[in-house]
């Protein structure tokens, strides 16, 4: 299979996961609510919680890794376009998310119209840096270790 198409259908199935994952959070079973309330944890005063690493950092983590293992002879450059759309999807899906849990729950998400640019431009950012970190990763992990 050509490296691109792993490379997409992983990060569908990730995607597909990630949905899938925060509608089960609704669901009204004993586990389903644990796992919700672990997810909402944060501190109010730092705006940092479960929800951030779970939503955006992990994905990020994983897909750049795997990007780097499995396109570790690409240019840089190659990885650009795909590094911007996988961002940028990540960070889009935060939306879904509060639709799916529900906009009150949902902490991180501002409850300010003025404040929504520069929420996704951040966050786009930091994904942006976790991901390229990451991909760096993969493809000395495929150098070094073969």
């Amino acid at each position: 299979m050509n490296k691109a198409i792993k490379i997409i259908a992983a990060f569908v199935a990730l995607v597909a996961f990630q949905i899938g994952w925060h509608w089960a959070l609704t669901w009204h079973n004993s586990v389903s609510e644990v796992a919700l309330r672990v997810y909402l944890l944060h501190n109010a005063h730092s705006q940092k919680g479960v929800a951030g690493y779970v939503d955006l950092f992990l994905p990020a983590v994983f897909i750049g890794l795997l990007m780097g293992r499995v396109g570790w002879q690409w240019p840089s450059w190659k990885f650009a376009g795909y590094v911007l759309v996988f961002a940028v999807v990540l960070v889009a899906l935060d939306a879904l998310y509060v639709l799916i849990i529900s906009s009150e729950k949902a902490y991180w998400w501002p409850k300010d119209q003025n404040d929504l640019v520069p929420f996704l431009i951040r966050n786009t950012v930091e994904t942006l840096l976790v991901l390229a970190i990451c991909i760096y990763g993969g493809r000395l992990w495929r150098v070094e270790g073969g």
